[in-house]
């Protein structure tokens, strides 16, 4: 702890400036701010490319995570850093456009694009969070996941990413039948969530 802490003072992260400027936002153009229509399909668009490092997040979280490979933990805690920046950036965007004069439905789009911006930089951080964490923790502990619990948590990991992945494309593409899709398996992912919990519990048992 205290050598990692030196080598934190010798060789300090880059700040936030100074990733901010590495990373820039694909889609954001500050003169469509004028044309609110434009201006919000270009938001629709960035958190399109947002959403591409969360799900990047999630599909490499759990495999890091089982295999206890601490430097793809660590990639996963770096790819959340991109999304808050991005996150950060869309916000302020969304903020100046809510400046113009919108239409009603352009107000409701505003707050629709708002709630989608929360919600991944939300996974994002449940993500670093807890996975990370416990990854870390586990690193610690010398904790062996054993090869049953590896399936069952490997199964809804995979279902969850899927879904992540679906919604993201049905939200890209504004596609209503794959925004469907994403909520009629919301059930499915409760069972293997409460499966997942029945296993644990037995194991707890044993």
């Amino acid at each position: 702890g205290l050598f990692a802490r030196l080598c934190e003072w010798i060789v300090p992260d880059k700040t936030l400036e100074e990733e901010q400027a590495l990373l820039r936002p694909v889609y954001l153009d500050e003169q469509l701010i004028d044309t609110p229509s434009l201006a919000l399909e270009r938001v629709r668009y960035e958190i399109g490319n947002m959403g591409e490092y969360v799900n990047h997040m999630l599909a490499k979280s759990m495999p890091a995570f089982l295999a206890g490979d601490r430097e793809r933990i660590k990639e996963i805690s770096e790819i959340d850093d991109k999304v808050d920046i991005l996150y950060s950036e869309i916000i302020d965007y969304l903020g100046k456009i809510s400046r113009k004069q919108l239409t009603d439905s352009q107000v409701q789009e505003v707050s629709n694009l708002l709630s989608a911006a929360h919600d991944l930089e939300s996974i994002g951080d449940i993500i670093e969070i807890d996975t990370v964490d416990l990854a870390e923790q586990c690193f610690v502990d010398d904790v062996r996941i054993s090869e049953a619990t590896q399936k069952v948590l490997g199964g809804l990991h995979t279902t969850i990413a899927g879904r992540v992945e679906r919604a993201l494309y049905s939200f890209a593409k504004n596609d209503v039948e794959a925004a469907h899709d994403v909520i009629t398996m919301k059930r499915k992912v409760q069972t293997q969530a409460e499966l997942a919990e029945q296993h644990e519990a037995q194991r707890l048992v044993a």
